[in-house]
């Protein structure tokens, strides 16, 4: 065992946000489908200030992703409901993609985090060209809205190793699959669902709104 590399892991999700962010009057619901992410993930949010209720918390090889997890979103939909959740999280079990959903229970899929997270870099000049990088799957509603922002949307193969050579050959800082698979060279060349989900609920605080007003005011599947 090592514990000393999960806390330097730790250390370097918080990082890029310095000592501001507090997720401090949060509480989030972390589905951590009995894998992966069992260990780190509540301790990640706990310690940004939010309080937090977990779903599957116990790693368990022999239930990974059963009903549970990014591809199985029922129990967290009502969880959040329940505890009446400012939003949740559902992990796969390699924790390297995630869903969210909102406070009404309406899932939050990777083209909606991919429009968030973009327009958040956008706003900070960090965003080179518009450019995200998405694939076949996404929404057209996602490709119009983030058009009408004056950004542009670059389609890949399904397949993260796909969206990531995209990126590499349009420069873009920004891609991913609409199951969740975001790719932020920002912070590095892999997917990381924590990550991803510590980027979106500092979105959601910074922008003293929920992330179900973000929604709302972010496209309309077609």
């Amino acid at each position: 065992s090592r514990p000393e590399l999960t806390q330097a892991y730790l250390k370097s999700l918080q990082i890029p946000f310095g000592p501001d962010l507090d997720l401090k009057g949060m509480r989030i619901v972390l589905d951590l489908a009995w894998g992966a992410a069992t260990q780190v993930g509540p301790e990640l949010f706990q310690r940004m200030g939010a309080e937090v209720i977990c779903l599957h918390d116990r790693p368990d090889g022999t239930r990974i992703n059963v009903n549970c997890g990014s591809t199985h979103l029922a129990s967290l939909q009502a969880a959040v409901q329940l505890h009446d959740a400012d939003l949740g999280f559902a992990f796969d079990g390699d924790a390297d993609r995630v869903l969210a959903v909102d406070c009404q229970g309406r899932t939050v899929d990777g083209d909606y985090i991919l429009y968030l997270w973009g327009h958040h870099l956008k706003q900070a000049q960090q965003l080179p060209g518009d450019v995200i990088v998405a694939t076949v799957m996404s929404n057209l509603g996602f490709e119009r809205a983030w058009e009408k922002q004056g950004g542009t949307l670059i389609r890949a193969a399904v397949g993260d190793q796909y969206v990531h050579a995209d990126m590499l050959q349009n420069n873009a800082m920004l891609g991913g699959e609409q199951s969740g698979h975001i790719l932020c060279r920002h912070y590095g060349i892999g997917g990381d669902g924590l990550q991803t989900a510590l980027h979106i609920s500092a979105i959601v605080k910074q922008s003293g709104t929920r992330l179900r007003d973000l929604v709302d005011d972010s496209f309309q599947t077609y």
